[in-house]
């Protein structure tokens, strides 16, 4: 196979005398390429993404998730708002994340993100 070139480059010689002389095929896109040898990479089973125990969270828990500040704590009510939910659902998903290590209340009501997240496991933020 070749691509064929301008005549007046030096460059394109090889490919336009190699089709010239029958002894490539000439070819314009991958289209061309694909109807000859057919696809180059067969069609392979997506490998899957890294799991982060984020992934396996409700939309909404996910979005309370996001919505915790990096530093220092929020209320629920504040939260609520920042994760566009109603106050009982950011409580309910605040609920789901203090139970995947995700969260942490602090006494004063306020809640925080954990940077690591299972039991006994990490450094609250």
């Amino acid at each position: 196979m070749a691509v064929p070139g301008p005549v007046t480059s030096s460059r394109s010689m090889g490919p336009n005398e190699w089709i010239r002389e029958a002894r490539a095929i000439l070819v314009t896109n991958a289209d061309d390429i694909r109807r000859d040898i057919g696809p180059i990479q067969p069609d392979l089973p997506p490998e899957p993404g890294p799991s982060r125990p984020l992934d396996a969270l409700p939309p909404d828990a996910q979005s309370a998730y996001e919505a915790l500040p990096a530093r220092g704590s929020v209320g629920a009510d504040e939260l609520a708002i920042d994760a566009g939910l109603r106050i009982e659902e950011a409580l309910n998903c605040l609920g789901i994340l203090e139970e995947t290590g995700m969260a942490l209340r602090h006494r004063d009501g306020t809640w925080s993100a954990r940077l690591r997240h299972g039991a006994g496991a990490g450094i609250d933020v």
